[in-house]
């Protein structure tokens, strides 16, 4: 899709939506910790790699707090972009 209309910009939530086989409706938020932010990255670089370009991560669903959280969200956005 991104070859074949050349947008100016691609984006994605920071976010997730689906386990295993299941796919929900809504943008779900994700534990600010090291295992959540190795798991983002990976897949950031993933998609860079797969379309030839880098993405925009657009805001993160923040409408709870999990306990597994480690750190903080300007921390866990600071820590992906890098």
């Amino acid at each position: 899709l991104v070859s074949r209309y050349e947008p100016a910009l691609v984006s994605e939530h920071l976010a997730w939506s689906t386990h295993d086989t299941v796919f929900l409706n809504d943008l779900l938020p994700l534990p600010y910790n090291e295992e959540s932010l190795r798991h983002v990255v990976s897949h950031i670089v993933q998609v860079q790699d797969t379309i030839g370009r880098p993405i925009l991560m657009e805001n993160p669903s923040s409408y709870l707090v999990f306990e597994q959280s480690t750190m903080g969200e300007a921390d866990f956005i600071r820590e992906m972009v890098e």
